[in-house]
């Protein structure tokens, strides 16, 4: 019989397991929505705005 202290030990590794299981399930299927939403991305048009110059008084 384990004592406390060695099951203690054997808790973080299985919830850290657990919580990265299901990061990894949850960002699949955000990638799967993002998908059908989104089949193609957008284009995209870059504008490079001149700075205004500001008056020296």
């Amino acid at each position: 019989m384990k004592t406390l202290a060695q099951r203690l030990q054997q808790i973080p590794p299985s919830v850290s397991r657990a919580f990265r299981d299901f990061r990894y399930a949850f960002r699949s299927w955000l990638r799967a929505a993002a998908l059908t939403l989104f089949p193609e991305p957008a284009p995209v048009r870059v504008v490079n705005r001149p700075r205004p110059r500001f008056r020296s008084r």
